[in-house]
């Protein structure tokens, strides 16, 4: 199935005890709905870690408009491209909800690289993931109709949740 891009929860597949060292190591940081976490040009000094809560991320074009590229929940990360990569912010990040986020900054990171050499790897097949990701999404662009990629969406919204909970998200936003 194809996810939205940047949905790829790299921390998410580290080994549990190094996952939750890493975290504790991080910063919880609260937005609520609606606030900016990140804009594009920004420097990139960290990553975010979804504790709680929906981050929007797109673009803001010059008409003030949102066009919203994915619509991540908790687990999931973002800010890495560019973390690792070293370059100003491609995208805006927006608490599409009241949210908790994770801020991994270098020390943080550091520590995890210190702590499981093999994260190093694993985080590799995570941005190769990521790119196998965005050709998914431009052929289902191409391919998929409108409500077969809104179904998508939807899914990949829900996950793998058996409680039945609601999904609050707007026409727009979806």
């Amino acid at each position: 199935m194809t996810t939205p891009i940047g949905a790829t929860g790299f921390i998410k597949g580290l080994p549990a005890d190094v996952r939750n060292k890493l975290l504790e190591r991080g910063q919880l940081q609260r937005f609520a709905k609606g606030q900016l976490i990140q804009q594009r040009g920004d420097k990139a000094r960290e990553f975010w870690y979804v504790k709680s809560g929906y981050v929007q991320i797109g673009r803001y074009g010059v008409d003030g408009q949102l066009t919203l590229f994915a619509l991540l929940g908790p687990t999931e990360t973002f800010g890495e491209l560019a973390f690792l990569g070293n370059f100003d912010r491609t995208v805006d990040a927006i608490a599409g909800s009241d949210a908790e986020l994770f801020r991994i900054g270098q020390a943080e990171f550091q520590s995890l690289i210190d702590a499981d050499a093999s994260a190093a790897r694993l985080l590799l097949q995570t941005m190769a993931h990521t790119i196998q990701q965005a050709f998914d999404l431009v052929e289902a662009g191409r391919s998929q109709s409108v409500p077969q990629r809104l179904a998508l969406v939807l899914l990949q919204l829900h996950g793998n949740r058996d409680d039945g909970a609601d999904i609050r998200i707007t026409q727009q936003e979806l």
